[in-house]
């Protein structure tokens, strides 16, 4: 697996560990883009954030490297691709095998 592929994972995790630990008893508080994400979290999964997880600026040669890689980890059977609006994919959530690797990864660390 390449270093992007797991970046790429590991954020994937991140991300959905961190909507699920939030507080849902403040819920009328939350800025409105959170309560967008944990609606979009059982069917959608996370909304991307490439360069973030990644750690690298998305220049248009990157952002295909990422894409490519994204298709790869779709055909591995470790992430669902969703297109929130139909066109371009906006989410994307792990699998059952995809969070199997992605906890994997946290354990051994690189």
């Amino acid at each position: 697996m390449t270093p992007l592929a797991r970046s790429i994972l590991k954020g994937l995790a991140a991300e959905t560990d961190r909507l699920l630990a939030l507080d849902r008893n403040d819920f009328a508080t939350w800025p409105a883009d959170w309560k967008i994400a944990l609606s979009d979290l059982p069917k959608l999964g996370v909304k991307l954030d490439l360069q973030s997880w990644s750690g690298q600026p998305l220049y248009p040669t990157h952002r295909q490297r990422c894409r490519r890689t994204l298709l790869q980890l779709e055909a591995a059977g470790l992430v669902k691709l969703n297109a929130k609006w139909g066109g371009r994919v906006t989410h994307a959530k792990l699998t059952k095998a995809g969070e199997a690797a992605a906890r994997s990864l946290e354990t051994h660390r690189d």
